[in-house]
């Protein structure tokens, strides 16, 4: 009743990590209800090696960015793809969707994204739904309409594809399916976030998950009014999703639910819900996941509680080392650099942003590179500004 995140398929816990056997008790005991866990549970934490891992090489979620539940195989569903560059979601925003939209890609892009010009799936898809719908086959009328709502999203036609989804979540619930009461809930809310992303300011949702950005205000007065109540809409609907979902659907959606609350700027209610996706997490053995979780709970803690977003951070870097994900690598390399930025630590920032760097040029990761790049050249004008301060002082005492 909730199946795997699209970019997490290939690290499904098919296989037993001994190294979590007594993990869920320690982690429930150590963490209270409203955040604040202690550094030494995050940096004890064992390991499992990575020879034990069925998705070595697979490709990995990055931050900030949305899980989508993967639909049952039965319902032979279309590949999500980048939608068509002459599309326009609603609110503006094109490229910031399109970024989006692309990393929650579910299958590797082959050829050409779903096309206008091919119609005639749709076409297929609709006959088949109304003819269903006839012989009193609601069920199977519903994963056509789920199909249909897949690729207009692969066409830009969000609201259409939610129009297709609240389909789908009305024929589940009538059907008391909650399969598919999970897979709808959680697409019109992912769909509602990415609108959300769309109507925002690029930071709110940065490409890839931007650690160093500035804290923003804690009125969160650059959220528009209409991104605001998106949001709200969204989280009900995730809400919704975590009644209904198994372990792997509710670590999708507590960490949705986190991302919406971050966007919200409701920090508190954010780590809650990270901290419940690093249970399920564990509770899976599923380290990718909570790499994962433990990079949101480092972003979310970075303006309360600095040593435990370090001590989450240091661990999304031993587990991306583990799993092999260089976008993870860094990603925690940035998180770390802007940690020890805000602390005034230039040496230790500019190192973590070398690193980051490096690991960017390995992966031809552009995005990464140019923002360690801008982050090393505040770092040094920080130091130099200090050390020109410095003399300053010093002339005046003597």
């Amino acid at each position: 009743a909730g199946g795997w995140a699209p970019a997490m398929e290939a690290v499904r816990p098919r296989m037993h990590v001994p190294a979590r056997k007594q993990m869920g008790a320690s982690l429930n005991a150590s963490v209270s209800v409203k955040g604040g866990w202690g550094d030494d549970l995050v940096r004890d934490m064992p390991v499992a090696a990575a020879t034990d891992l069925p998705h070595a090489g697979g490709s990995l979620p990055r931050v900030m960015q949305p899980l989508r539940v993967e639909p049952p195989a039965d319902y032979n569903s279309p590949a999500r793809v980048a939608p068509l560059s002459g599309s326009k979601p609603p609110g503006g925003g094109r490229e910031v969707a399109d970024a989006a939209l692309a990393r929650l890609a579910r299958r590797p892009l082959v050829g050409t994204p779903t096309a206008k010009v091919q119609a005639e799936r749709m076409k297929d898809y609709g006959m088949l739904e109304a003819a269903c719908r006839r012989a009193g086959r609601s069920a199977n009328a519903g994963t056509f309409s789920f199909n249909q709502g897949v690729l207009l999203d692969n066409m830009g036609e969000a609201d259409e594809a939610v129009r297709c989804y609240k389909d789908v979540l009305k024929v589940a619930v009538d059907a008391g399916d909650q399969t598919a009461e999970a897979l709808a809930c959680n697409c019109i809310g992912v769909n509602l976030q990415l609108r959300a992303a769309s109507s925002a300011p690029p930071h709110r949702y940065c490409d890839g998950g931007d650690p160093t950005s500035a804290p923003r205000d804690a009125a969160g007065t650059d959220l528009t009014d209409e991104a605001a109540a998106l949001l709200q809409e969204a989280i009900q609907y995730h809400e919704r999703h975590v009644n209904v979902a198994d372990i792997p659907g509710r670590f999708i959606a507590h960490s949705n639910l986190g991302l919406a609350y971050q966007a919200l700027d409701q920090l508190d209610s954010a780590a809650e819900q990270h901290e419940s996706a690093l249970r399920y997490a564990i509770r899976m053995s599923s380290l990718a996941g909570e790499s994962l979780a433990c990079a949101h709970l480092g972003a979310v803690k970075r303006r309360a509680d600095a040593a435990t977003a370090k001590a989450c951070t240091e661990r999304r870097l031993l587990l991306a080392r583990t799993l092999g994900d260089m976008h993870g690598k860094s990603d925690a390399y940035l998180q770390l650099g802007a940690l020890a930025h805000d602390a005034r630590k230039w040496s230790e920032a500019r190192e973590h942003f070398d690193r980051a760097m490096r690991v960017a040029e390995q992966t031809g990761d552009r995005t990464a590179l140019d923002l360690a790049r801008c982050s090393a050249g505040v770092v040094d004008g920080s130091l130099q500004f200090e050390t020109f301060l410095a003399s300053l002082a010093a002339g005046d005492a003597q």
